[in-house]
């Protein structure tokens, strides 16, 4: 009481009008319950308004709560979770902790808090709050869902899958588990399993959000075909429908159509990336600059296809006119790529720690003028980054074959072949055309040590060998009918493929053989350490043949670079013609078909005739000299030419 007794004057918190004094102290118990019987009502009205989704009104119902009873702790963690969802994290953080202090035993409040942590990439702090959640509750389904994903937010996979096999135990049917469970079993490339969850996901919820595109994903990764066609259909047609059937790079190996994979981009973004308005500082003007500064952003500054392809433009930008950073947020491998694409940058800066909120302030508070997305949606992007629109230019290059279909990436950077004018329409950022093929290359690696012998590299020592060292996941049944009517005609020929795991294995064996081919005609190429060895045996090959929808990339790219001559069917996605632009930037036309029976003919044609073929390798190896397709400098000079031109186009908006 000898707090009262030093006088207190300011109103009571109950909300009754009356000075502190005059009120709660002195006041029966009945009054302190009615206090905090409309603390209840005022929390349940907040709710309601939550849950409509009226996040303002929630808010002050529930501060009105709180001015009725101070230490209402699920008041207080209500009023946290609504301060995230209204974009002040700081304050949410900052109320829940409080409520934790409150009411150690509230786990919501432990369990949101954990969740906020992990929004804002403080991921020491946000397991913290986990874990105390689960000690709190060791089933709490929501706890442990998010405990799972933020496990797959640092790659712990393994764990993941145990954290959801949990969940699991507890609601069978649990449908979000199923999905993040299939996704990390996809990851892991376990699409067996993939296969096996998505089929039970389908069967409780068929229109379930991605999960018949994650199905047939890992079907098409198996080589698994089977009823494959009936699958495409129901995909295309949900896409079609405007349906999130499907996730956009799923789609690029079984669709060639630029307008399908648009609007596929489209739904994939306003469903999971939408605009976020933040309000960021002013900056001088940005045209007095003297150097512009670009900034790099991936989570594949490692051993990796696009660090191998992009090294050297990066060592050969300008830096009299340009300030070049690196942003990275992806793993660690310490190999001696990462090193030296480190040491191209004039800064290198990891953010895998902090939020995409914060990744876009410190782009905008260091005066970025260019944000180059070097990802698109491929494995560890974080696109969501762009959508603060935090830089005045922003580009998706390189890394990502196609369409973000948002907003939010201005530019694409592409070539005449890849996009030429009437099919611009079907992508959502303006084009920067270069003016040579779109993939650039690392020149100071080459294939020009010894190779193996054919032999030693399991191949026939006679007999003409089909390469496609594409990803399997390419192979379509169309395509592969191709490869084996070829075998069948073509004596003594084989087809050597990159090596896969037992299970694609198995499965092309058994579709050569329903195509009656022996399945020793097929040679799986082992893996190899060092690139070097990779480029040197493709001396062993005599014709590359390409995939579609889904063409060749980067191994296009080594193919061509060691003399070996690639044919390509182009469709009209970007992914169909990226093959076409490198064949186009060496003048060799004759390489490039546009229907299956073309590229059938064509290759029957090139197989048949070997001095056709000795005149083809001449003409690739003369070519490769006498155009810029491989010419690092010429190549950063063009590239830093197009950011220029979309950076003054947009400053002068």
């Amino acid at each position: 009481m000898s707090q009262v007794k030093q006088g207190r004057n300011d109103l009571c918190n109950c909300g009754s009008g009356k000075k502190y004094k005059q009120c709660c102290l002195t006041k029966p118990k009945s009054h302190l319950a009615s206090v905090k019987a409309n603390a209840t009502m005022l929390l349940a009205q907040a709710k309601t308004h939550f849950e409509a989704g009226h996040i303002q009104n929630a808010i002050q119902t529930c501060q009105h709560a709180l001015r009725s009873e101070p230490q209402n702790d699920k008041a207080m963690t209500l009023l946290g979770i609504l301060a995230f969802y209204a974009g002040n994290s700081e304050a949410a953080i900052q109320i829940l902790r409080r409520s934790i202090e409150v009411n150690g035993q509230q786990l919501d409040a432990h369990s949101n808090l954990a969740e906020i942590y992990r929004s804002a990439g403080k991921l020491q702090l946000a397991f913290q709050y986990f874990e105390s959640a689960l000690r709190l509750n060791s089933s709490h389904i929501n706890t442990l869902i998010n405990y799972g994903n933020a496990l797959q937010d640092v790659y712990a996979y393994e764990k993941a899958i145990e954290v959801y096999q949990k969940v699991l135990l507890i609601e069978p049917q649990h449908t979000a588990t199923l999905s993040n469970l299939g996704n990390v079993y996809q990851q892991l490339y376990r699409h067996d399993l993939a296969i096996q969850t998505f089929s039970k996901l389908l069967a409780i919820q068929p229109d379930y959000e991605w999960a018949l595109g994650g199905y047939l994903y890992s079907k098409i990764h198996s080589c698994l075909w089977d009823e494959i066609g009936r699958d495409i259909e129901a995909v295309t047609k949900a896409v079609a429908a405007n349906k999130c059937a499907i996730k956009v790079f799923e789609l690029r190996p079984i669709s060639s159509s630029a307008s399908l994979e648009l609007k596929c981009a489209q739904l994939f973004a306003s469903t999971l990336y939408p605009e976020k308005l933040v309000a960021f500082e002013s900056k001088p003007d940005r045209a007095l600059q003297k150097r512009l500064k670009i900034a790099y952003l991936s989570a594949d500054f490692r051993e990796h296809p696009v660090s191998q392809l992009l090294v050297e433009v990066l060592e050969k930008h300008d830096r009299t006119k340009f300030e070049v950073i690196g942003l990275s947020f992806g793993p660690e491998d310490q190999s001696a790529l990462r090193s030296r694409v480190i040491e191209a940058f004039d800064t290198f800066i990891d953010v895998r720690d902090k939020s995409d909120e914060e990744v876009a302030r410190s782009m905008n508070a260091i005066g970025v003028d260019i944000a180059v997305d070097l990802m698109g949606y491929t494995t560890h992007a974080r696109p969501a980054i762009f959508s603060y629109q935090a830089v005045p230019v922003q580009v998706g290059y390189l890394g990502y074959a196609g369409t973000t279909g948002s907003n939010h990436i201005n530019y694409i950077v592409a070539d005449n072949f890849l996009i030429p004018d009437h099919l611009s329409k079907s992508y959502a950022e303006k084009v920067l055309r270069l003016p040579q093929a779109l993939l650039p290359r690392d020149t100071s690696v080459t294939g020009d040590g010894p190779s193996p012998t054919r032999e030693e590299a399991g191949l026939p020592s006679n007999g003409f060998v089909f390469c496609a060292f594409n990803n399997h996941y390419k192979i379509t049944p169309q395509v592969f009918d191709v490869w084996m009517r070829l075998l069948d005609n073509i004596k003594d020929s084989v087809l050597w493929l990159s090596d896969a795991n037992n299970v694609v294995k198995n499965n092309l064996k058994l579709e050569a053989a329903k195509r009656g081919i022996a399945s020793e005609r097929i040679v799986f190429a082992k893996r190899t350490t060092k690139l070097e060895d990779h480029l040197s045996r493709h001396k062993l090959a005599d014709l590359f043949l390409d995939t579609t929808p889904y063409n060749a990339h980067t191994t296009a790219s080594d193919a061509l670079w060691t003399g070996l001559p690639v044919l390509t069917c182009a469709g009209e996605s970007f992914a169909s013609r990226v093959a076409g632009s490198l064949l186009s930037a060496l003048n060799l036309p004759e390489l490039v078909t546009t229907t299956l029976a073309e590229y059938e003919a064509t290759a029957m044609m090139l197989a048949s005739n070997p001095k056709t073929m000795t005149s083809l390798r001449n003409k690739l190896a003369t070519h490769k000299t006498q155009y810029p397709i491989f010419d690092s400098t010429r190549y950063a000079r063009a590239l830093e030419s197009v950011l220029s031109q979309a950076f003054n186009e947009q400053i002068s908006q």
